[in-house]
């Protein structure tokens, strides 16, 4: 990303290119303006140069002649499998190379040749190639800004992704739905601490701060709202089973002392059952595993706890701790 912008003989990765030489396995996402001539997407003015597998999708612009989308000017030269994205440049011609809509630009099979196991990478119809040794790009980033000093929940409390490839967020005074390009579709200003999706129907379930349990339709809707039966500091949703079951982990006092708790409510927020662990500072987990089982996770003084129950709570099959070394 980024911008070049010059007098004449600009691109987005060579101005000039003077007699022989070779460019390979490049590409560049700038835009490019000049005051003059021969601007290009990727290379301004060519002379001699052998260009092979490279491509530029940034806006050109310039004044003078020779403004192309990949190429400017090529006085001579090869160019072979080069391309440029004739929609983002805005240019539909270019001194050398194929000029391809954005969708196409977005599919391996568009580069004819193009190594994709050893040089280069591709998110199908997501991204532009990019070079293996880079980090994927980053798509989207979106922030909140909203901040209670009273919430006992902080930060993110859990991002859930439904069948539809939309995101929930639930964070300190936000349940946010994002959809795949990062625009809201609906949002909530709630303190969420945990979210999961019920694939049944792509509702959504998110444990509150104040000890309930909100679940909302896909289009955003409140279905309900239950309170917990027991009154917890915080209270977080992680998980969902193929029945629409809800597992409610949290902690607080329960019956004076203070416990990890878990609860399961079905899909219409009824109360089925709860348990409870010991608790020592940290957030307790849980999760469905298979039918008919949970993974409860709490902390301990000495360490952390993990046990695989019977989804009735009736008996444990394995418990495992992990104790802490003191220095």
């Amino acid at each position: 990303m980024g911008s070049v912008t010059g007098t004449g003989r600009v691109g987005g990765l060579v101005g000039l290119n003077y007699w022989d030489g070779e460019i390979i396995n490049s590409y560049s996402h700038s835009s490019v303006s000049g005051e003059s001539s021969d601007i290009g997407g990727l290379i301004g003015e060519v002379y001699g140069v052998t260009l092979i597998n490279s491509y530029s999708t940034g806006q050109v612009t310039g004044s003078g002649s020779y403004v192309g989308g990949l190429i400017g000017y090529k006085h001579y030269g090869t160019i072979t499998h080069s391309y440029w994205d004739i929609e983002t440049s805005r240019q539909t011609t270019s001194g050398g190379g194929e000029g391809k809509t954005t969708a196409e630009m977005k599919q391996q099979a568009t580069f004819i040749g193009w190594d994709f196991t050893n040089i280069w990478n591709i998110i199908e119809g997501v991204t532009y190639p990019y070079l293996r040794w880079e980090e994927a790009p980053v798509l989207w980033t979106r922030y909140s800004f909203r901040i209670d000093n009273e919430t006992q929940c902080l930060g993110v409390g859990g991002i859930a992704v439904d069948s539809e490839d939309n995101v929930i967020i639930a964070s300190n005074r936000d349940v946010i739905k994002y959809d795949p390009n990062g625009n809201v579709l609906w949002e909530y200003d709630l303190c969420g601490c945990g979210v999961a999706v019920d694939k049944t129907d792509n509702s959504i379930v998110v444990g509150l701060c104040n000890s309930s349990v909100i679940k909302f339709s896909k289009t955003g809707s409140i279905l309900w709202i239950e309170e917990l039966q027991e009154e917890l500091w915080l209270s977080s949703v992680k998980s969902v089973n193929p029945e629409g079951d809800i597992l409610v982990s949290g902690f607080g006092r329960v019956d004076g002392v203070f416990k990890s708790y878990f609860e399961i409510r079905d899909k219409n927020g009824n109360f089925i059952r709860s348990t409870t662990r010991p608790h020592n500072g940290w957030w307790p987990s849980a999760g469905f595993a298979e039918p008919g089982y949970i993974y409860l996770a709490y902390d301990l003084a000495q360490g952390v706890a993990v046990e695989k129950v019977t989804d009735d709570f009736s008996s444990t099959l394995w418990n495992y701790g992990r104790w802490r070394r003191w220095s």
